[in-house]
């Protein structure tokens, strides 16, 4: 049975590509989730409330599969999605951005980003590098695009901790196991 690997990357660090589904590239940052869950939290530093909008760090995360249990098995339609509960009530928005591409110090302080889903109905589509939905894999070119995610929050949101009670991101993950290898691009 496949288990999925979300992990963070060092936004600072150096391109990961080549490496996104090892442990020993300088860029990793650690594990959010893995195993047959399908959650994980996404830490934020804090973000200071002052005059005007304010932005956390952009954190950047991939995913990939491990342990497929034979030749024939796939995964694909697998989505993400933000779980906001804890911040749903402050004048806040989760954004991000999919790039299929490495950016060193890329950040996301724009009002342009789009905003992350933040329910199952709503889900953004895990894709792998190279655009396509299923993986069968445990390699590099079998890793899923970069997610850029930070949290804005608006200048006048109160003073308090913002971005989950863990001070991260609830991330939430759903994909489907196929047996068949028919559906294989």
């Amino acid at each position: 049975m496949a288990t999925i690997i979300i992990k963070e990357w060092d936004t600072s660090g150096s391109d990961p590509t080549g490496s996104r589904h090892l442990y020993n590239h300088a860029s990793f940052s650690g594990i959010i989730a893995s195993g047959t869950t399908s959650s994980g939290v996404l830490s934020l530093e804090s973000v200071a409330i002052l005059d005007g909008d304010n932005t956390s760090a952009t954190k950047c995360f991939t995913a990939h599969f491990v342990d497929f249990s034979d030749g024939d098995e796939t995964v694909d339609s697998c989505t993400f999605y933000v779980n906001d509960t804890d911040i749903s009530s402050t004048s806040s928005n989760i954004v991000f951005e999919t790039k299929d591409t490495w950016e060193t110090d890329f950040s996301l302080l724009s009002d342009n980003e789009l905003d992350a889903p933040t329910t199952s109905g709503q889900a953004e589509t895990v894709l792998r590098s190279s655009g396509l939905n299923t993986f069968f894999q445990d390699s590099d070119a079998h890793s899923s695009q970069f997610h850029y995610v930070a949290l804005q929050l608006i200048g006048d949101t109160p003073v308090g901790q913002y971005g989950g009670s863990t001070s991260g991101l609830d991330l939430k993950f759903s994909y489907t196991q196929n047996s068949a290898s028919g559906n294989r691009d």
